[in-house]
């Protein structure tokens, strides 16, 4: 499964959240820029899936973000944090 970073609108974003292909076989995700320090308008979209959904008309010429490494592991490291909050919570 492979992982894309863009920058698009919210308006665009929420078209490809409700998109029912994208909803069936892949994931999509939005997040605002300033979570990951990016002076961007719009927001952040994660898509990840297969081929197939990269190949998607409603996914063709939107904005690729070029670091998606930084972007994903800031997203990881949150989930980690998150995490270990709940577990101290419930632990």
């Amino acid at each position: 499964m492979e992982t894309k970073v863009y920058s698009v609108s919210k308006d665009i974003a929420l078209k490809i959240l409700s998109d029912e292909i994208i909803k069936r076989k892949g994931e999509a995700k939005i997040y605002e820029p300033s979570m990951f320090d990016l002076k961007l308008e719009g927001t952040v979209l994660i898509v990840k899936g297969d081929n197939e959904i990269f190949s998607l008309e409603i996914l063709k010429g939107l904005e690729l973000i070029k670091d998606t490494k930084k972007i994903l592991e800031k997203i990881e490291e949150q989930n980690e944090s998150s995490a270990s909050g709940v577990g101290m919570l419930f632990g």
